[in-house]
């Protein structure tokens, strides 16, 4: 699933802000067509589920842009 989703979530480079285009191609998220990826690589890219039948409210966070998601696992 991940590879799949790394491999065709991707948005083309023109459709960011000129000021943020730079910062993309200098981390290496621009591919050879043209588009940014969703992460630098397929292992980076952190699939999970939320919902349920729990509070009434919920929320699933994570990073955006050129930060870098840090997790740790949740006991019960």
């Amino acid at each position: 699933m991940r590879r799949i989703l790394w491999e065709h979530a991707s948005i083309p480079l023109p459709e960011f802000p000129r000021q943020h285009q730079r910062q993309y191609e200098d981390i290496g998220w621009v591919d050879a067509r043209g588009r940014v990826l969703l992460t630098r690589r397929p292992e980076d890219v952190i699939v999970m589920v939320a919902g349920g039948l729990g509070g009434l409210h919920g929320a699933a966070l994570h990073s955006w842009g050129t930060t870098i998601t840090q997790t740790r696992p949740v006991r019960p």
